[in-house]
């Protein structure tokens, strides 16, 4: 994949990733455009095995310095992909996230240790939005765009505006002055 997929448009633009999921998400998007993967669990999807071990040697031969993260939410394989970049990083090859980093503080920043850029969907600017349209909460999410920060970590936030879920102009403002004071 371009790495501007994810997306990431001013981290090493124009390079290919070569990116990777694994079924389960802990997310319930009531707009998930990866809901067949993102709301399954890896035993009821159609995949190939592929240990940590061999996705640098896979990422080279394909000629791509980077492993992509993606498609669903790479929290929930938390430990799949620090393994796998882990690896990488002794390979030469660079790790980015695609995530909606709802995650808790230690494991984020034990997880800056191993990726190289982040791709952060905030999706909205409000908890009821986060509860009824994602079943999740905004303050863990914007503790971690925090502490991406303060980790200093190279991050792109993104948000996919939905009609009358999280369209709100008041909000947006609210939200792009949040993203202006702490990024």
């Amino acid at each position: 994949d371009p790495i501007e997929k994810l997306p990431l448009h001013h981290y090493l633009p124009s390079q290919n990733t070569l990116s990777l999921a694994v079924g389960g998400c802990n997310l319930r998007c009531l707009y998930c455009q990866n809901w067949r993967q993102s709301q399954a669990t890896p035993q009821t999807l159609k995949n190939f095995e592929l240990r940590a071990s061999d996705v640098p040697a896979k990422a080279s031969l394909k000629q791509c310095r980077i492993i992509a993260y993606t498609y669903t939410e790479p929290v929930a394989f938390y430990e799949y992909m620090t393994d796998i970049a882990t690896l990488a990083r002794q390979n030469h090859v660079q790790n980015v996230c695609a995530t909606a980093l709802f995650i808790n503080p230690d494991p984020l920043r034990e997880l800056c240790r191993h990726i190289d850029a982040f791709a952060v969907a905030l999706k909205g600017f409000d908890e009821k939005f986060y509860d009824r349209a994602l079943g999740s909460r905004l303050a863990p999410v914007l503790k971690a765009i925090e502490i991406l920060r303060a980790e200093k970590k190279w991050f792109e936030i993104v948000t996919l505006i939905i009609p009358t879920y999280n369209d709100d102009l008041a909000k947006i403002r609210e939200m792009s002055r949040w993203i202006a004071r702490t990024v």
